[in-house]
């Protein structure tokens, strides 16, 4: 089963700003927003380079602080 993801609101989305590439935290809302998902476990995790995919899949599994690590494959190796 293959499910995609969304990141969770970000610090650019509150001020209004598109963030494209720039590297911007997820926001306070988007946080909590995250925590309230529960992601089942699978096999392999892939996320983009940036820190709100990276924070997004850290709280999704249960990592409450988000500070822990979570394996997963950078969709830039794929290339």
């Amino acid at each position: 089963m293959i499910t995609f993801i969304r990141h969770g609101k970000t610090t650019y989305n509150d001020q209004r700003l598109f963030s494209g590439q720039i590297d911007c935290d997820l926001s306070k809302q988007g946080i909590e927003d995250t925590k309230k998902v529960k992601l089942e476990d699978y096999d392999y995790y892939y996320c983009s380079e940036l820190k709100r995919t990276h924070q997004t899949l850290k709280y999704l599994k249960g990592d409450v602080n988000g500070d822990g690590e979570i394996d997963f494959i950078d969709v830039l190796t794929l290339k």
